[in-house]
């Protein structure tokens, strides 16, 4: 995690938070998915397909903030 937390500084974005590799693999899984479901889905779970789009468009090291191990 060295690599990525001198990263992180470099890019301004804090990976202090105990977030492995693996982890950030997944974000980005769960935003390629989050991608492909169509409006009526978006429209379930209360997004618009703007929401989606700021979401999916957010950096890999842009980690929620309630993301705790």
């Amino acid at each position: 995690m060295t690599f990525l937390s001198t990263f992180g500084r470099f890019a301004g974005v804090s990976l202090d938070k105990g977030i492995s590799l693996a982890d950030l693999f997944e974000l980005r899984r769960q935003r390629k998915t989050l991608a492909t479901l169509s409006d009526r889905e978006l429209r379930d779970m209360g997004l618009t397909p703007y929401d989606v789009n700021q979401e999916v468009s957010r950096s890999i090291f842009d980690v929620p903030c309630n993301w705790h191990r």
